[in-house]
């Protein structure tokens, strides 16, 4: 049996937990490797991470890039927005701030020239 075939491979839960974990880069000890450049490869995989103001232990944006880069320090991220330049907070639609990086980014030398070449 293949996918070709429009038949659904039957799943079991322990193999879409694997998938999950390896989709979020939760598998792997070091995917994103460390530093300020760890966090533009972690935002720049997972396509935004939301920027939650409750803070109980510490700030959401910085357990979720813990969880994924072992040696995350604040001030990796703190460098990543303000002196790299690499990523930046942007106001959603779901009332609440993200760290997003464009998948654009660098790849246009004006406003909306990707979309115009089609």
């Amino acid at each position: 049996m293949s996918q070709d075939d429009g038949i659904p491979l039957p799943l079991t839960k322990f193999h879409v937990r694997r998938i999950w974990l390896r989709a979020q880069c939760l598998d792997g000890p070091t995917p994103f490797g460390n530093g300020p450049a760890a966090v533009t490869k972690a935002v720049d995989h997972l396509g935004y991470v939301q920027i939650e103001t409750i803070n109980v232990i510490e700030r959401c944006r910085h357990h979720i890039l813990w969880t994924r880069i072992p040696e995350y320090r604040r001030n990796d991220l703190e460098q990543a927005l303000t002196v790299d330049k690499t990523v930046f907070e942007y106001w959603t639609h779901a009332l609440s701030y993200v760290l997003y990086r464009p998948r654009f980014l660098g790849h246009q030398t004006e406003p909306y020239a990707a979309l115009a070449t089609g």
